[in-house]
């Protein structure tokens, strides 16, 4: 008995693509219309931050700081062991020192000492140290005086106050006094320098 071999029938369910077609279908990119695309997407996001901004308000207030200083007397006679008070010293604040900063007196927000030195003109026989306690005040013709700072001889040490002094600043007539108690009295007439800073915030000049 013979039996003949078995070839199954192949059936085709498709022929391949032609590799030439698959490229003919692809959509080419369009470099300058996603550029284009991008560059309006920024310009939206600008334009929504801007009218944000607008909307919220943008503080312009910035901060600067002016150094100045000024001096006084200890004399000869000052009483040992007794408050002692100076006379009130001008404190001039010039409007060109404001304009070199792009603001006017009208303009500053606040005023704050954050800086300050005693120094003596006779460190080695009349030191700062000389004085038990020295108080610095700012006072105006219509103001009552407020503490900038607190000198402590026992600590060589000086506190500030941090107060905001802008109403006091803006008052022309402003002056500073000093209340402090000496522990010994100068040979000679002692001159004491205070240097001192004074940190602004303000709005620029329009």
């Amino acid at each position: 008995m013979v039996v003949a071999a078995y070839t199954p029938a192949i059936t085709s369910i498709g022929t391949a693509p032609d590799k030439n077609s698959l490229h003919a279908n692809k959509l080419p990119l369009d470099m300058n219309s996603i550029k284009k695309n991008y560059l309006q997407a920024i310009l939206a996001s600008a334009v929504l931050l801007f009218a944000a901004c607008k909307t919220l308000g943008i503080d312009p207030t910035f901060t600067f700081f002016i150094d100045k200083s000024f001096d006084f007397t200890v004399p000869t006679v000052v009483p040992v062991g007794q408050m002692f008070t100076t006379p009130g010293i001008p404190l001039a604040l010039s409007d060109d020192e404001l304009k070199s900063h792009n603001t006017e007196l009208k303009y500053l927000k606040s005023a704050k000492i954050t800086k300050l030195d005693l120094i003596s003109s006779d460190p080695t026989n009349y030191p700062a140290s000389s004085f038990d306690t020295l108080a610095i005040y700012m006072q105006t013709n219509t103001l009552a005086k407020v503490k900038l700072a607190t000198y402590v001889g026992a600590l060589d040490s000086t506190i500030l106050s941090y107060v905001d002094i802008l109403p006091y600043v803006k008052d022309s007539t402003n002056t500073a006094v000093l209340e402090f108690k000496a522990n010994k009295a100068p040979k000679n007439d002692t001159k004491f320098t205070v240097n001192y800073r004074i940190t602004f915030t303000a709005d620029p000049i329009p």
